[in-house]
């Protein structure tokens, strides 16, 4: 996995499927938060067919416990299909690229 940063812009290349990708991205998650403008935040997710329960679960607390206003770019279909199973669409305000 690799992570691109751009202002208030987060670009992820490659699967997120480790507790290590996990841990480097919840850390820049919380340190691009502190630096966004008005606590907004996007996040492209390029590659990855596959996400991780523990980053969905940080990116709900950044949501809900943190007002981060978030907007999840997915690129995979497979991906994106899962957040509609799990019903995350608008609670983590997911748009399809």
């Amino acid at each position: 996995m690799q992570i691109k940063i751009n202002n208030d812009e987060i670009i992820i290349a490659g699967s997120i499927k480790t507790i290590d990708d996990g841990e480097h991205l919840k850390k820049t998650i919380y340190l691009s938060m502190s630096n966004a403008i008005k606590n907004r935040l996007a996040i492209h997710i390029i590659d990855s067919s596959i996400i991780t329960s523990y980053i969905i679960n940080m990116l709900l607390k950044a949501v809900k416990h943190d007002s981060l206003h978030l907007t999840l770019y997915v690129y995979q279909e497979d991906l994106y299909e899962l957040f509609c199973h799990l019903e995350l669409m608008e609670e983590l305000n997911i748009v399809k690229a």
